[in-house]
Protein backbone atom coordinates (compact mmCIF):
# COMPACT_ATOMS: atom_id res chain seq x y z
CA UNK A 1 0.00 0.00 0.00
CA UNK A 2 1.18 3.28 -1.03
CA UNK A 3 1.14 6.48 0.85
CA UNK A 4 -2.09 8.32 -1.11
CA UNK A 5 -3.79 5.15 -0.56
CA UNK A 6 -3.42 4.68 2.95
CA UNK A 7 -4.55 7.99 3.96
CA UNK A 8 -7.09 8.67 1.43
CA UNK A 9 -10.44 10.09 2.67
CA UNK A 10 -12.89 7.46 3.31
CA UNK A 11 -16.01 8.30 5.18
CA UNK A 12 -17.40 4.77 5.57
CA UNK A 13 -15.25 4.59 8.50
CA UNK A 14 -14.79 0.77 10.10
CA UNK A 15 -15.20 1.05 13.87
CA UNK A 16 -13.19 -1.32 15.79
CA UNK A 17 -14.65 -0.37 18.97
CA UNK A 18 -17.62 0.28 20.86
CA UNK A 19 -18.79 3.73 19.84
CA UNK A 20 -20.37 5.51 22.16
CA UNK A 21 -24.04 6.30 20.50
CA UNK A 22 -24.04 2.31 19.88
CA UNK A 23 -22.96 1.89 23.66
CA UNK A 24 -26.09 3.77 24.64
CA UNK A 25 -28.43 1.89 22.92
CA UNK A 26 -27.79 -1.53 24.19
CA UNK A 27 -26.93 -0.35 27.83
CA UNK A 28 -26.88 2.16 30.27
CA UNK A 29 -23.47 3.22 31.60
CA UNK A 30 -24.59 5.46 34.21
CA UNK A 31 -26.25 2.11 36.08
CA UNK A 32 -23.64 0.27 34.97
CA UNK A 33 -20.70 2.16 36.75
CA UNK A 34 -23.41 2.60 39.57
CA UNK A 35 -23.84 -1.16 40.30
CA UNK A 36 -20.02 -1.15 39.87
CA UNK A 37 -19.22 1.75 42.40
CA UNK A 38 -21.71 -0.78 44.79
CA UNK A 39 -19.97 -3.53 44.72
CA UNK A 40 -16.32 -4.31 46.12
CA UNK A 41 -14.56 -5.03 43.06
CA UNK A 42 -10.88 -3.77 43.17
CA UNK A 43 -9.90 -2.08 39.72
CA UNK A 44 -11.72 0.09 37.19
CA UNK A 45 -14.42 -0.09 34.47
CA UNK A 46 -14.25 1.60 31.11
CA UNK A 47 -16.07 1.22 27.53
CA UNK A 48 -14.27 -1.44 25.35
CA UNK A 49 -12.13 -1.13 22.99
CA UNK A 50 -13.03 -3.75 20.91
CA UNK A 51 -16.11 -3.79 18.59
CA UNK A 52 -17.92 -6.96 20.18
CA UNK A 53 -17.41 -5.72 23.79
CA UNK A 54 -19.12 -2.97 25.71
CA UNK A 55 -17.34 -2.69 28.26
CA UNK A 56 -13.78 -3.99 29.99
CA UNK A 57 -12.44 -4.00 33.71
CA UNK A 58 -8.86 -3.24 34.64
CA UNK A 59 -7.61 -5.37 38.25
CA UNK A 60 -6.04 -3.46 40.16
CA UNK A 61 -4.12 -6.28 41.52
CA UNK A 62 -2.71 -8.07 38.08
CA UNK A 63 -3.45 -5.37 35.90
CA UNK A 64 -5.75 -7.69 33.76
CA UNK A 65 -8.20 -6.32 31.68
CA UNK A 66 -11.09 -8.91 31.24
CA UNK A 67 -13.86 -7.06 28.48
CA UNK A 68 -17.24 -8.11 28.52
CA UNK A 69 -20.96 -7.72 27.81
CA UNK A 70 -22.12 -8.69 23.94
CA UNK A 71 -23.62 -5.97 21.73
CA UNK A 72 -26.98 -7.07 22.53
CA UNK A 73 -29.33 -5.19 25.30
CA UNK A 74 -29.13 -5.78 28.90
CA UNK A 75 -31.10 -4.97 31.25
CA UNK A 76 -29.84 -1.82 32.22
CA UNK A 77 -31.33 -0.92 29.00
CA UNK A 78 -34.62 -2.72 27.96
CA UNK A 79 -35.67 -3.41 31.77
CA UNK A 80 -37.33 -6.66 30.43
CA UNK A 81 -38.34 -8.58 33.47
CA UNK A 82 -38.77 -11.70 32.02
CA UNK A 83 -35.44 -11.42 29.98
CA UNK A 84 -34.08 -10.80 33.26
CA UNK A 85 -35.66 -13.89 34.72
CA UNK A 86 -34.73 -15.95 31.13
CA UNK A 87 -31.20 -14.84 31.48
CA UNK A 88 -30.70 -15.50 35.09
CA UNK A 89 -31.99 -18.83 34.89
CA UNK A 90 -29.98 -19.70 31.46
CA UNK A 91 -26.57 -18.64 33.27
CA UNK A 92 -27.10 -19.53 36.94
CA UNK A 93 -23.86 -20.90 37.18
CA UNK A 94 -22.45 -17.50 36.36
CA UNK A 95 -23.53 -16.34 39.73
CA UNK A 96 -20.84 -17.72 41.56
CA UNK A 97 -17.82 -17.10 39.09
CA UNK A 98 -14.65 -15.86 40.27
CA UNK A 99 -15.23 -11.88 40.44
CA UNK A 100 -12.60 -11.33 37.92
CA UNK A 101 -14.45 -13.13 35.19
CA UNK A 102 -16.30 -12.05 32.53
CA UNK A 103 -19.34 -14.07 33.21
CA UNK A 104 -18.95 -12.77 36.93
CA UNK A 105 -19.06 -9.10 36.11
CA UNK A 106 -21.92 -9.65 33.09
CA UNK A 107 -24.17 -11.52 35.27
CA UNK A 108 -23.97 -8.52 38.22
CA UNK A 109 -22.90 -5.32 36.41
CA UNK A 110 -25.29 -5.85 33.51
CA UNK A 111 -28.28 -8.14 34.66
Amino acid sequence: MNTSQRFTADYNVTYYYMRPDKLKQISNPTEVKKKFNNASYNGSIAVSNRADKKYVYTSNKTGKKIHFGSTMQDFTKHKDKKRLDNFKSRNAAWRTTPKESAAHLSYHLLW
